[in-house]
C-alpha cells in the first residue's frame, strides 16, 4: 500500500525450516493507482496472486514467506 504509480521490484521467498528456498519468485511489477474507488489512498495497493505446484514439503516445522516490495522486506 502507498506505491507511487510505475514500476516496482517483488521479490518473493518460501522458506523451509532448514533454510532451503523452495521458491523464489523476483520480477517487476507495473502499478499504476485505481482511482475509481472510495478507499483512502493510503489503503489502495497492488493484490499478488501465484501459484506454486510440485512445491514438496520435505519436513515437518515452520515455513515462512519473505516478501520484499523495491528492496524492503514487508
Amino acid at each position: 500500500m502507498g506505491l507511487e504509480d510505475g514500476n516496482h521490484s517483488i521479490k518473493m521467498q518460501f522458506i523451509a525450516p532448514d533454510g532451503e528456498i523452495l521458491v523464489n519468485i523476483d520480477g517487476i511489477i507495473p502499478y499504476e493507482r485505481k482511482t475509481d474507488n472510495n478507499l483512502p489512498a493510503e489503503q489502495i495497493g497492488i493484490n499478488i496472486s501465484t501459484v506454486w505446484q510440485n512445491v514438496t514439503f520435505k519436513q515437518s516445522g515452520m515455513y515462512k514467506t519473505i516478501v520484499t516490495v523495491d528492496n524492503s522486506e514487508c
